[in-house]
């Protein structure tokens, strides 16, 4: 028995993999599948939203998949397989390929699970390792994937911070209690617990990214080409208004709080 080795790693990091990046990566598995001691083949596993998928050699039909809305891409490996003994024709085999690469951004139950993985398994240690090094940085290039700096919302711990307090205040004094504080204190509260809960998700606190706040705020993976084009630039244009959104959602939300502590 030969013994393996080779690299396993996941990324937990949204990914945006554009024609050039796929191109480039398809050359330097092509490149190492010619050097291999055995024949090997390249070929492209393509998942769909409409819970289709289907498996091709040519690089050009997966750029020529339309990617719309109802036809999206979730899923995408790029595999290098060894062929059978005896044939040069390509075989279809789906038994433990040498090298897997696997873009991943399947929906579960509304949850979004990201994901990038690489697998390498060769008894030919100086060639897993000479590809690993070629393809990381690549996979690198994919993780620029914009989000809203998740700072801003912590930001609203400071309003929040003057809601409770005067909440504090309220409760001491009941007499004097106006019901225009008593607004202004629950408002102010209330926009914390939302946020709070936001941020708890981003952290994964709960199992998973909800669909809704990764779209508000990112970052979102996306395989850039065909209609997916059009869509990503769009998302993205929301995102920066949703951003200016919680800026001013921010300054209302302080100036409230301050009304509420000192007037």
């Amino acid at each position: 028995m030969s013994l393996k080795s080779g690299t396993y790693r996941n990324y937990g990091k949204a990914f945006v993999l554009d024609e050039d990046t796929l191109r480039r990566i398809e050359g330097l598995l092509s490149k190492h599948a010619a050097d291999y001691p055995e024949p090997l083949e390249l070929v492209f596993h393509i998942e769909r939203e409409d819970d289709r998928f289907y498996e091709t050699h040519i690089l050009a039909d997966v750029l020529a998949d339309p990617n719309s809305t109802t036809k999206k891409i979730n899923l995408l490996a790029i595999e290098l397989r060894l062929k059978p003994i005896g044939t040069e024709t390509p075989s279809g085999n789906r038994e433990a390929p040498v090298v897997a690469l696997v873009f991943d951004m399947q929906t579960e139950l509304g949850q979004v699970r990201r994901q990038v993985m690489l697998r390498i398994r060769s008894p030919h240690r100086t060639w897993a390792l000479l590809v690993a090094d070629d393809i990381e940085p690549q996979i690198q290039r994919t993780f620029r994937a914009r989000r809203t700096p998740r700072f801003l919302l912590l930001l609203f711990l400071i309003p929040a911070g003057f809601g409770f307090y005067r909440l504090s205040q309220l409760f001491k004094n009941q007499a004097t209690v106006s019901s225009t504080d008593f607004v202004l204190a629950i408002i102010t509260v209330s926009i914390f617990a939302v946020f709070l809960a936001s941020y708890m998700s981003v952290a994964r606190i709960i199992s998973g990214v909800p669909r809704w706040f990764r779209f508000c705020f990112g970052p979102c993976s996306a395989f850039l080409w065909g209609a997916e084009i059009d869509v990503y630039q769009e998302r993205e244009g929301i995102r920066k208004n949703i951003l200016w959104v919680v800026i001013v959602g921010f300054i209302v939300s302080l100036a409230a709080s301050l009304s509420a502590l000192w007037f």
